[in-house]
């Protein structure tokens, strides 16, 4: 499925602890670990497709503030400190999560785009704040 890239406000954390209020953030890269079955359904005479997404991850580049996509310069990648101290770019959703696992069981098309800009609004671009 191919959808258009959205490019939204947001308050970024960097990895160094600078916060960027202003900052203008796209999700760069989506992935996706799932199991498909299909089971019979002889009433319908049709099988029923159930897809359960075992991981969901993504990446996030961005720009500083509105200035830097004016002058030119290239989207950054957002990276932060795991518990290890290594530095990272790919945040993993938590699909156990009731909330997000009832819009990935839903028949919308977008939920996966859903749910990862839900999770990055919400713990995402906070991975940073010590």
């Amino acid at each position: 499925m191919t959808s258009i890239i959205e490019v939204k406000d947001a308050q970024i954390t960097d990895e160094w602890g600078a916060v960027h209020p202003q900052a203008l953030a796209a999700i760069n890269s989506i992935g996706a670990n799932l199991s498909e079955v299909e089971e019979a359904d002889f009433e319908t005479g049709q099988y029923k497709e159930t897809l359960t997404y075992e991981r969901l991850f993504y990446s996030v580049s961005y720009y500083v503030s509105p200035l830097t996509k004016q002058k030119g310069y290239d989207m950054k990648p957002l990276s932060y400190r795991s518990t290890e101290g290594n530095v990272e770019t790919i945040f993993e959703v938590d699909t156990d999560n009731p909330r997000y696992s009832a819009i990935l069981a839903s028949n919308d098309p977008l939920k996966k785009h859903k749910v990862i800009t839900m999770h990055f609004r919400e713990a995402g671009s906070k991975f940073n704040i010590k």
